[in-house]
């Protein structure tokens, strides 16, 4: 939520061109505003840089957005942006307007998990982002769900853009032993200060789908020592004060739920979602995915069906488009894409009062979604249900915060090297206890 002092915009005006209407956000570098383009009478978002217009960074993101603008940003999932200029001391860059952010768009369902057809839509358009980063030698290095935009919840539910090149580099450019992303979503070979290319974005992009999966993000904490704790503890003999009920000992323990039935399709589809999940969140760089193999990943080319009762098929379609839905399901066209959603489950006795105020979150999605139902992995993921049983149900908050105000060079920590020496052996991946406890 932004401060008094926050909601004030840095400048009064823009250009005679530019009538500023509210601001939107702000974040280290610069502040952006919702404004009506005059000539077009377009609404637009406004990034106006906090630094002089002599910094380099600024010249840095103006060029990156240069070279960014030969893309067809629909096709792309970059946003697109209209023009950069100078003016009253300043660095302006118009963007087209989009929707909310992912991590909005997560604490407005109650941080319940998204259903895995929506998962498979975001990765989907946020490695086609990716791979068009890697093919100009980009890196963007912030990713993280403050940067996902949604496009038009209403209009396109789930299509996504990334925005955000404040930070970004040149592949060619980048050396060993600078800080970089948001702690959260930090890649191993950041945290030892190892040598590191285009993958660390990955290795974010893992962190975003199994916060998606799980609605809770999977290294949560303060410091690089909150995201290793037992290494922190082993050392100093002290707790970190993110404390993580919900443990598991592997990525595999996400495949398996108590609802789950076996050779089940929702097991097959969840069975996918972890494997790619697991390509992403490799420790080691050089064996990590890439965005290309993501978009013919199984997962990501999946094709939803989840029973074989379906019904006949009416005879006023056409036999090139037939599609045959069980019963109680309905189609649903976003965009180029087709969801199928299933039945809502019925109510589990399992999931305490306090799943109530989720119930009521997830009716308006449904609604804003245009879907008649949803599915029952929504429900099925059974961390969640004690998550909600738990007494705090506070949603973590923004790691926007996270973002370092310059690159920071520091030697790697002996006790996280350590860590990850382990984690090639036996990888821990831990949800947090609550809902962002002690993240604030």
């Amino acid at each position: 939520m932004l401060s008094r002092k926050e909601h004030q915009p840095l400048i009064d005006t823009i250009s005679e061109n530019y009538q500023i209407l509210k601001v939107l956000g702000a974040g280290c570098y610069g502040q952006v505003v919702e404004c009506l383009k005059l000539d077009t009478e377009e609404t637009v978002a406004v990034k106006v840089l906090k630094q002089k217009n002599s910094s380099k960074n600024n010249m840095k993101e103006v060029r990156i957005l240069e070279r960014l603008q030969c893309f067809d940003p629909d096709k792309s999932h970059i946003v697109r942006c209209h023009e950069c200029f100078q003016s009253f001391d300043r660095t302006f860059l118009v963007f087209e307007m989009l929707d909310m952010s992912l991590h909005d768009y997560m604490n407005k369902r109650g941080r319940l998990p998204l259903p895995l057809k929506g998962i498979q839509i975001m990765i989907r358009d946020l490695a086609t982002a990716l791979d068009t980063l890697k093919g100009i030698g980009i890196i963007h290095s912030d990713l993280k769900m403050d940067n996902v935009m949604l496009v038009n919840h209403h209009v396109k539910p789930l299509r996504v853009k990334l925005i955000d090149f404040g930070l970004a580099v040149k592949i060619s450019e980048v050396w060993p032993r600078v800080v970089m992303q948001p702690l959260w979503n930090r890649s191993p070979e950041i945290i030892l200060g190892l040598p590191f290319n285009e993958a660390i974005d990955i290795w974010s992009l893992g962190t975003i789908l199994a916060e998606m999966l799980l609605g809770f993000p999977l290294f949560p904490g303060r410091h690089e020592y909150d995201v290793t704790p037992k290494e922190f503890q082993m050392e100093t003999l002290k707790k970190t004060r993110e404390a993580r009920k919900y443990s598991f000992s592997s990525l595999e323990a996400l495949k398996r739920t108590r609802l789950h039935k076996a050779n089940s399709p929702e097991l097959e589809d969840r069975t996918e979602c972890v494997e790619l999940l697991k390509e992403m969140l490799t420790m080691h760089q050089i064996n990590r995915i890439t965005p290309d193999k993501i978009l013919v990943h199984p997962f990501t080319i999946r094709r939803y069906r989840s029973r074989k009762d379906c019904p006949k098929p009416s005879s006023h379609c056409e036999p090139s488009t037939l599609k045959e839905l069980p019963p109680g399901f309905t189609e649903v066209q976003t965009d180029e894409r087709t969801l199928e959603v299933g039945e809502a489950p019925k109510e589990s006795s399992a999931i305490s009062t306090q799943a109530v105020q989720g119930a009521m979150a997830m009716a308006e999605i449904e609604q804003e979604w245009k879907l008649e139902s949803i599915s029952n992995e929504d429900w099925e993921i059974e961390i969640i249900e004690l998550v909600m049983a738990s007494d705090n149900t506070k949603a973590p908050s923004s790691s926007i915060e996270e973002s370092l105000s310059s690159p920071v060079i520091s030697q790697p920590r002996k006790g996280v090297r350590g860590f990850f020496s382990k984690m090639k052996r036996k990888s821990c991946f831990c949800v947090p206890c609550g809902a962002g406890e002690g993240l604030h």
